[in-house]
């Protein structure tokens, strides 16, 4: 058994000259091979292969022998149970001078200190988020907190314009019961965009301007403007950027349709409108919670709220337009936008308001901004075959 562990040991010495001499036959590795080789050499001289000691010994192998050493400390081996990452880290401090370098030693200890609560904040970040998504959720489920309803105007216009008897004048007639949209309708129709011959003065004179589809989608969006609204003043700022947000999105998607020459070109337009709506239940969720007194929500900061939203708006967002009976493809694109896993059986829709929600970042119309976004680098925009020069 003695010889075996000779034995051992010499392998064990041999081992960097042996890796040293494999890498030597690939080219790309021939700046490291000092480093491999000399990854074992101790600070004071008492290392191996060369027995090198101080500045004799790399930079580079200097700071792979802390690594290597702290590595072999917290991870399980048949012949020795892991320690934890203080104890590696006092194993450090202690060999500093004789096996690790005494100037590198303190500056690697704080950084796998930062990095292992770095690491315990994001750990104790994410639980938050869990525990306040949970209690949002399950206070709509209770029905403490009742999610948004679509006004019945909406529903009214969809059976209106579903019905086999379907005529201008009737929708007219039913849109003329609301006030706001009637004068939202006959300003668009008068806008530079379907300005006529004549101005129009009535609901019956803008709905044949502006057609039957782009009249739904225009009072879509009056309606989904007045559900971002919440009492608490703390969040009138973000519900705001939201809503900019979604009307930029739904811009955007309509605008790659058209490009594409893709049917049903309003219907892009009203995904893009609702494919964040999840998030405002969220939001009205925890000012709601917050009005009441929970400590939970109380203590939630803007980053803690912007996970809080990431986490579970797709998923609300997909219940809540399955409440307002929405089709399944609108369902998809609020379940899936965010982080679809792109290919090519993903829905165009999907990869349309996908592409379309990330272009928002260029016009700083998001709650996320990066003006160097390459249309011609994002995979939704190469699988719609958008070509790479075509800027949005």
């Amino acid at each position: 058994v003695a010889d075996q562990s000779e034995s051992e040991q010499l392998l064990m010495a041999r081992h960097p000259v042996q890796a040293e001499k494999i890498l030597s036959r690939i080219s790309i590795f021939k700046g490291i091979l000092p480093i491999i080789r000399h990854h074992h050499e101790h600070y004071d001289g008492s290392g191996y292969p060369d027995g090198l000691k101080a500045e004799q010994i790399p930079l580079g192998s200097r700071i792979m022998r802390m690594a290597d050493h702290f590595d072999r400390m917290i991870a399980a081996r048949p012949d020795k149970p892991a320690v934890g990452i203080e104890e590696a880290l006092r194993s450090i401090v202690a060999g500093q001078g004789s096996i690790f370098d005494p100037a590198l030693a303190p500056e690697f200890v704080t950084m796998i200190k930062a990095t292992y609560e770095s690491g315990q904040d994001k750990q104790k970040d994410g639980e938050v988020v869990q525990k306040a998504v949970k209690k949002i959720i399950a206070t709509f489920e209770s029905g403490v907190i009742g999610l948004p309803v679509l006004p019945t105007i909406v529903q009214k216009i969809r059976e209106t314009i579903a019905a086999p008897n379907y005529s201008i004048d009737a929708l007219a007639k039913l849109l003329e019961l609301d006030a706001v949209i009637s004068v939202r309708l006959i300003a668009v129709a008068n806008s530079v965009v379907y300005r006529g011959r004549e101005k129009v003065q009535t609901v019956r004179q803008a709905v044949p301007r502006l057609g039957t589809k782009e009249t739904d989608n225009i009072v879509m969006a009056i309606v989904n403007r007045n559900l971002y609204q919440t009492e608490e003043m703390g969040l009138q700022g973000l519900m705001e950027r939201l809503w900019k947000h979604s009307l930029a999105t739904a811009f955007c998607a309509r605008l790659i349709a058209e490009r594409l020459k893709l049917g049903e070109q309003e219907s892009y337009f009203t995904m893009g409108l609702i494919h964040d709506i999840g998030k405002v239940p969220l939001l009205q969720g925890i000012s709601t919670l917050r009005a009441r007194g929970d400590e939970t929500m109380k203590a939630l900061d803007y980053a803690t709220i912007d996970n809080i939203l990431k986490e579970a708006h797709e998923r609300l967002g997909a219940e809540l337009l399955k409440k307002w009976e929405f089709a399944e493809p609108f369902v998809r694109v609020a379940q899936m936008h965010e982080h679809p896993v792109l290919g090519e059986q993903t829905p165009k829709a999907v990869l349309v308001v996908h592409l379309a929600n990330i272009l928002t970042r260029t016009i700083d119309l998001s709650t996320y901004s990066d003006e160097s976004v390459d249309l011609g680098s994002l995979e939704s925009a190469r699988l719609l075959g958008l070509p790479p020069h075509l800027s949005a």
